[in-house]
């Protein structure tokens, strides 16, 4: 048989810039801990040695009041990348780039407006400058870095579904046509909500299927996660209600496509 070689996409990664990396803007996050730091292209490229390759051009720092430390990473960067360039040619099954999911930053409760999302707005902001090819001053991701963004998986706030339209209207206004472009779905987690009781208050609610559902006549798909092992099996039980719920009465072509990721069962 042909030996076929298809390029890997990796359809799971978080990244986040250093103005991002503290409990202000990620809750979750923790003084000193292992993430409370940036988390940039540059490192997710060196980890992922051998199996990316990067453009020949490296970032050369165009602005005299960037810090030394920046430069210095940013330097690292490109000096990370040399040690491995061209194995792409040489991987079995190279690398093509990957998904970016969204990081579950800080935001505001249920009755909050679409310019309340400050946090996911600036996640959008961060990404967009990926995709622009223009880090700031503190970025160390190279500009030719934006080749390996293939798709965004962003945050949308699961409100009323008039609210989450104005929602998406200005994240798209945040995030510019073409890091837009590149919003393929949106992901709410779930798996954090321990009782049964206070899952209920919160996505039983018939903003909430109204909310999926315009996802879903926009085209865009949502990623749920669970969590059986720590909350028990009713959160599986209860994401099957959902969709259930969600395609009741809508046409094939307009139902939510959901991704269902990361669940933990076991």
């Amino acid at each position: 048989m042909p030996n076929y070689q298809f390029p890997l996409l990796d359809s799971h990664i978080h990244l986040w810039p250093p103005e991002a990396a503290d409990s202000r803007s990620h809750e979750w996050m923790v003084p000193g801990g292992p993430l409370t730091k940036e988390y940039s292209i540059s490192h997710y490229v060196e980890a992922s040695a051998p199996y990316f390759s990067t453009a020949s051009e490296h970032y050369t720092p165009s602005s005299p009041s960037q810090s030394s430390a920046t430069t210095e990473r940013r330097s690292h960067a490109s000096s990370s990348e040399d040690s491995f360039k061209g194995t792409f040619e040489q991987s079995q099954h190279p690398a093509h780039g990957f998904i970016y999911i969204e990081t579950d930053r800080t935001r505001p409760d249920f009755t909050s407006i679409a310019s309340d999302y400050i946090h996911a707005l600036s996640e959008l902001e961060f990404l967009r400058r990926i995709v622009e090819g223009r880090p700031s001053e503190e970025d160390t991701f190279l500009p030719h870095h934006r080749k390996l963004l293939k798709g965004i998986v962003a945050f949308a706030p699961m409100i009323e579904w008039k609210r989450l339209d104005a929602y998406l209207k200005k994240a798209e206004e945040v995030a510019g046509a073409e890091t837009w472009a590149l919003v393929r779905g949106f992901r709410f987690l779930l798996q954090e909500m321990n009782s049964d009781h206070e899952m209920i208050r919160s996505a039983l609610r018939d903003a909430f299927w109204g909310s999926l559902q315009l996802l879903g006549k926009k085209g865009y798909s949502f990623d749920v996660g669970v969590d059986a092992k720590r909350a028990g099996v009713w959160q599986v039980e209860f994401a099957v209600e959902m969709v259930e719920k969600t395609w009741q009465g809508v046409p094939r072509r307009e139902r939510t496509a959901f991704i269902f990721g990361k669940s933990r069962c076991a």
